[in-house]
């Protein structure tokens, strides 16, 4: 799970440039969505550099119940 640092402007720009569009501004609205995607991206690539990539813990066994047992329900 990715956790981004001020994923909330992001979503503010792109609500900006949506209200831009209705307005029938369109080059303005595409500049802000390529400048919330590029943010979106560098946080997302700051976030993976931190966390040295997705990992995900498998356990063996669950108390009595196998990995197994657990897929096969």
């Amino acid at each position: 799970e990715l956790r981004l640092p001020h994923v909330h402007q992001v979503v503010l720009a792109l609500t900006h440039a949506d209200a831009l569009e209705r307005e029938r501004q369109y080059a303005k609205a595409q500049s802000v969505v390529q400048t919330a995607n590029s943010d979106l991206a560098a946080m997302a690539s700051y976030e993976l550099s931190q966390v040295g990539g997705m990992k995900q813990i498998t356990p063996s066994s669950l108390g009595d119940l196998t990995t197994e047992e657990i897929t096969a329900s």
